[in-house]
């Protein structure tokens, strides 16, 4: 029953775009909804466990934004303030509760099945003209999703990462790529001399790839090519420009309040664009200061799979360059990864 309720919560936070409550000017989706009610049922069944940690994070990320709201500016999400705790709570129960048993792997595998279609089908980048789930957003619980998947399992993880990736390539979405180029860099260097032995595989892998990139870009119109073009921001659509703008704004506009942000919530209420950055190391340097963006830096690096659990390794490195590309503290794909470290170590305190 748990293993399906960590996958049933995994389906209800990409449910954003097609339901939520509307209180006041505050929206409400159901995943938050569960989260509030997961909390409660904790609470009272005595059953709340966590990690020094996330607790140490917890107190500074309230405090820091109560402080900020009062003597800084109002702009701050007070949503965020009550769901990243109650996120890091609820990693902390279910990474001491799931069992990696057959069951598990049989409805993460249904899970994933579900989501690939979603994203081929009702993503901003699929096949219709129903936009319903963020592309990049709904990859990064995708190969969450492969992430929690037992290392007993490995060949099964490599298939459905290789099957990610082509359907990343329908999609138009870079951020995988970039993200197995980046980690395939990282695994090289550390096991340098086992990876000499896959060179020959490596070559004829990477030829193939460049050849079906090749034909697939080729067949692409000038709009959609730009997406993997790295030519001026001049030369760019007025929705790129935008975007790196955006990001530079974050960047220049972070030293105002280096040390706690400006408050969770805040680059999208402040910048001049209204549009958030697509980047969670740029979000959490506004938002939450150097302080803030140094203690997520410590949770990922706490979550980091031993090196001997190599494909686990490979999908870690992955998921921190996807962060790249999208917001991870108010969503629910980084604490997956949470989670299924937290199972290994079982380190945790009441």
């Amino acid at each position: 029953m748990r293993d399906f309720i960590l996958f049933f919560l995994i389906i209800l936070s990409l449910t954003e775009r097609m339901f939520s409550l509307k209180i006041g000017p505050m929206g409400i989706g159901l995943f938050d909804i569960a989260l509030v009610f997961s909390f409660l049922y904790l609470l009272v069944k005595n059953k709340i466990v966590i990690k020094r940690l996330y607790l140490f994070f917890i107190l500074y990320y309230v405090l820091s934004n109560i402080f900020i709201f009062i003597f800084i500016n109002d702009k701050v999400s007070f949503t965020s303030i009550i769901s990243v705790p109650l996120k890091l709570i609820l990693v902390s129960y279910l990474a001491n509760k799931i069992v990696l048993s057959k069951k598990y792997v049989q409805i993460a595998v249904i899970t994933f099945s579900l989501l690939l279609l979603g994203l081929i089908t009702i993503s901003d980048g699929g096949i219709t003209d129903i936009y319903l789930l963020n592309r990049n957003e709904t990859i990064s619980y995708l190969l969450a999703l492969i992430f929690l998947l037992p290392e007993s399992r490995n060949k099964l993880r490599f298939y459905l990462i290789f099957l990610l990736l082509i359907s990343s390539f329908i999609v138009q979405s870079r951020q995988l790529v970039i993200g197995i180029t980046f980690s395939s860099l990282i695994y090289g260097f550390i096991y340098f001399k086992k990876s000499l032995k896959y060179i020959p595989v490596l070559s004829v892998f990477g030829f193939l790839s460049v050849t079906l990139f090749n034909y697939y870009y080729s067949g692409l119109d000038s709009y959609n090519k730009r997406r993997y073009e790295f030519s001026s921001i001049e030369d760019r659509t007025r929705g790129d420009r935008i975007r790196y703008l955006n990001i530079l704004w974050g960047l220049e506009n972070s030293i105002n309040s280096i040390f706690i942000g400006h408050g969770s919530g805040s680059y999208v209420r402040l910048n001049p664009y209204n549009k958030v950055a697509h980047n969670s190391y740029i979000t959490l340097l506004f938002e939450n200061g150097i302080i803030g963006l140094g203690l997520f830096i410590f949770l990922l690096i706490d979550s980091k799979p031993i090196k001997s659990n190599k494909m686990s390794f490979y999908i870690f490195f992955i998921m921190v360059t996807q962060l790249l590309f999208i917001e991870s503290i108010g969503k629910f794909a980084i604490y997956l990864y949470f989670i299924k470290s937290n199972h290994n170590k079982k380190n945790k305190i009441k």
